[in-house]
């Protein structure tokens, strides 16, 4: 069974743009803020991995926005790896309003660790960790 990860927010008014919704670039940041707890809760922690030289790069990230979000709404993110490959990963989140469970937006990512601003393989500690998270449990590539 594909574990997914979940992420609650509470929609703030600094979140909400003249039309009284949430503007759309605010997800973005609620995706990142999700990615990053899910990261933490599998141990792995920006700070530790800029101590070692390592970022994590996003090569591309695409956004279906299917219905709106308003001020005080909760909101839960699920969040889960597609694909998890030698040196690449795929993530998809979804958020869902809380109290209707409608499907708020659909994010697909991809992305890469860096060392040295060069790509290189997902330190197998890591990768270990995300493949519990993965759809695709790819162990070749």
């Amino acid at each position: 069974m594909l574990m997914k990860h979940k992420y609650c927010l509470k929609v703030k008014n600094y979140d909400i743009d003249s039309y009284g919704h949430v503007n759309s670039a605010n997800y973005l940041r609620y995706f990142e803020d999700a990615r990053t707890a899910f990261l933490e809760e599998m141990g792995i922690t920006i700070k530790d991995l800029l101590i070692q030289g390592i970022t994590i790069f996003l090569a591309d990230i695409s956004v279906q926005f299917k219905k709106q979000a308003f001020l005080g709404d909760q909101l839960d993110i699920y969040g889960w790896y597609e694909e998890v490959k030698r040196v690449k990963l795929r993530w998809r989140q979804e958020i869902f309003n809380n109290q209707t469970k409608e499907l708020i937006a659909v994010a697909r990512t991809s992305g890469a660790f860096l060392k040295d601003g060069k790509i290189i393989p997902i330190p197998s500690p890591i990768r270990e960790k995300m493949l519990t998270y993965a759809e695709n449990k790819e162990t070749s590539l």
